[in-house]
């Protein structure tokens, strides 16, 4: 997990946001920068809950081998969180055919039960809400919150 500390530049209150990411599914064959970002637009879809600094990056279209690779694979890392594992059989329900759509409707924070949203996390001013932020730094940080939720 990492953190970031930023100063809002409306009323000049500075915070640290823990920022917790998951990424369910497959990766590009290839990890070049351009592909990374054109798998990202192509085949992903993302939400965030904002008060938690929580971001999932999550399949939004899928091939079932991939899939099914993907699963395998990381089975002893994903099983242990009840988040991702509800996560995955709720991916594996929507399955309808080649290419598969994702659609899973409402997905809810693990830490504060509220829906995500859908889009990446942009982080926000805690006091005033207003959105534009000066980064003053960050650093891998010990966890405050339990790391990966246990609910």
């Amino acid at each position: 997990m990492f953190s970031d500390s930023y100063r809002c530049r409306a009323c000049s209150h500075e915070f640290t946001i823990d920022h917790k990411g998951f990424w369910v599914g497959p990766l590009p064959a290839s990890r070049d920068r351009s592909s990374i970002e054109e798998f990202m637009a192509r085949y992903t879809q993302s939400f965030h809950c904002s008060p938690c600094g929580l971001e999932l990056t999550m399949p939004s279209l899928l091939l079932r081998i991939d899939w099914l690779y993907w699963r395998d694979r990381f089975q002893s890392d994903y099983s242990r969180y009840p988040f991702l594992r509800v996560l995955v059989s709720r991916i594996e329900a929507t399955f309808a055919g080649q290419p598969w759509r994702v659609e899973l409707g409402d997905i809810s924070c693990p830490y504060c039960g509220v829906s995500l949203e859908a889009g990446s996390f942009q982080p926000s001013c805690p006091h005033c809400r207003s959105h534009d932020l000066g980064h003053i730094d960050q650093w891998h940080s010990q966890i405050r919150d339990p790391w990966p939720p246990l609910v």
